[in-house]
């Protein structure tokens, strides 16, 4: 509830990378027609070179790069989160239970557990996003090859 929105906010991002990131290859197909086509006019080819520099620079330095960035950010948060709660318990643990748990254990958990939150929701964004990939690129292999390629 807290992460939701910056996360769906990231995941949207993820997805409308995989959009433009599709669709780059069919305006470069029409690019390289324009060149083979005198007949065309210039600003066809201007106005299809500008498409393909604003949609890569868009769709990876501006959407991919904040949506990772939200991501990590997000699971750097949920670490901290999940450091505090550790030990707020750590500090509250009843002598007979310090007995039975180590510093150790309870470092470890801080440590390389709590570390691994940040890298596990990066994953979880792009295992959300892959179906929407998938499916994207299904949709262009049928539109661009017709049915029968699937």
């Amino acid at each position: 509830h807290i992460f939701a929105r910056r996360y769906c906010g990231a995941i949207m991002g993820m997805c409308l990378h995989a959009l433009i990131t599709t669709f780059i290859p069919l305006v470069l197909r029409a690019f390289i027609e324009w060149f083979t086509d005198d007949s065309k006019p210039l600003w066809v080819g201007c106005l299809l070179g500008g498409i393909l520099v604003v949609a890569g620079f868009v769709a990876n330095a501006v959407l991919l790069n904040h949506a990772i960035l939200t991501l990590f950010v997000i699971g750097m948060d949920l670490r901290s989160v999940v450091n505090a709660v550790v030990y707020r318990k750590a500090t509250r643990l009843s002598q007979k239970a310090r007995s039975q748990t180590s510093t150790g254990q309870i470092l470890t958990i801080m440590s390389s557990d709590s570390e691994r939150l940040p890298q596990a929701i990066l994953g979880l964004g792009t295992l959300c996003v892959a179906p929407f990939s998938v499916l994207i690129g299904f949709g262009l292999l049928a539109w661009v090859m017709g049915w029968v390629a699937l």
